[in-house]
């Protein structure tokens, strides 16, 4: 490789280190906590992540796993323990344990819950810790 190429491929990648370091600072995180159940037991294992409704479309989702009690909290990968700031639709899915070794494995709630765009979901995380209202997810 030529000495401009390198050149420029270095001014490159200083310019891209740059701009994540820096995008992923100014994110604030807030603490946030909730419980999700399903005909009014813990879905233990469920995956609960949020989509943001505004702003970039490459936005960190928060995400996090529900455990036996029926709680969970969110971290947002990269960023650390928390969400940021907004307002976001909610997906959960919840899978059997054994999940990747199946060649179809099939969600235990309802496919609406999956969606992005079909989610009924939708909390706001404020400034601070959050705890969520719980999604009480009826048996159909």
């Amino acid at each position: 490789m030529c000495l401009l190429g390198r050149g420029l491929l270095f001014v490159g990648l200083a310019l891209t280190t740059g701009l994540v370091v820096s995008c992923s600072s100014g994110s604030k995180l807030s603490p946030v906590r909730g419980k999700v159940f399903y005909g009014g037991q813990p879905a233990e294992g469920a995956m609960v992540v949020l989509h943001r409704k505004e702003g970039e479309p490459n936005t960190p989702t928060p995400t996090g796993t529900v455990l036996a009690d029926g709680s969970f909290t969110l971290r947002t990968f990269s960023l650390g323990n928390g969400a940021p700031p907004g307002t976001y639709t909610v997906v959960i899915t919840w899978y059997p344990p054994n999940a990747r070794e199946s060649e179809d494995p099939q969600n235990k709630l309802p496919a609406r819950y999956a969606s992005v765009a079909e989610s009924p979901l939708t909390v706001t995380i404020g400034e601070g810790p959050t705890e969520l209202q719980p999604f009480e997810i009826p048996l159909e």
